[in-house]
């Protein structure tokens, strides 16, 4: 049979996994930093709400913190991922001076090292050249996608080499 779900009182008492501050001054306090709205205006809106200036000035620390938190996070997973291109670039890099070495000796080898200079700075220095703003290039570009074009690029010089081997 259907019931109907009760309604959470806005006073009611706190969770247990935020301490003393109640869940829906938490809830109040980041939508209203994600809205945009200023620290001051959150707090006295929260004290009107009912909580004490001791207790809004921890919701927003919170807030805050949690918010600070999934910066880093993003800004660690960002680096680690960087770390693994420039990783995996270097693998790609090494196994196809390998190959080409076995194949056509050190003269090759040094002509395909000088085609592989070029995408390996697109992956490895991406923040570099996507900030760089000049001649036609009239804004900066994410580094995400120069990175992504280093790849790209990489590709299309080792997909006809292979198939050329082989």
């Amino acid at each position: 049979m259907f019931r109907w779900k009760r309604a959470p009182d806005k006073h009611a008492h706190p969770s247990p996994a935020n301490g003393d501050l109640p869940d829906w001054a938490l809830t109040y306090a980041a939508a209203s930093i994600r809205a945009g709205f200023q620290a001051p205006d959150i707090e006295a809106a929260l004290v009107r709400k009912g909580l004490s200036p001791k207790q809004a000035s921890k919701v927003l620390d919170r807030c805050w913190e949690a918010r600070v938190g999934a910066v880093e996070t993003r800004r660690y997973r960002a680096e680690i991922c960087q770390r693994v291109s420039r990783i995996a670039s270097l693998v790609v890099a090494a196994g196809l001076l390998a190959l080409v070495g076995w194949a056509g000796g050190v003269e090759a080898v040094l002509m395909f090292a000088l085609r592989l200079i070029f995408p390996l700075a697109c992956i490895w220095f991406a923040e570099g050249m996507g900030a760089y703003v000049g001649g036609y290039i009239t804004r900066p570009t994410a580094s995400a996608w120069v990175a992504i074009g280093g790849w790209l690029i990489l590709a299309v010089i080792t997909v006809p080499f292979i198939l050329l081997l082989f």
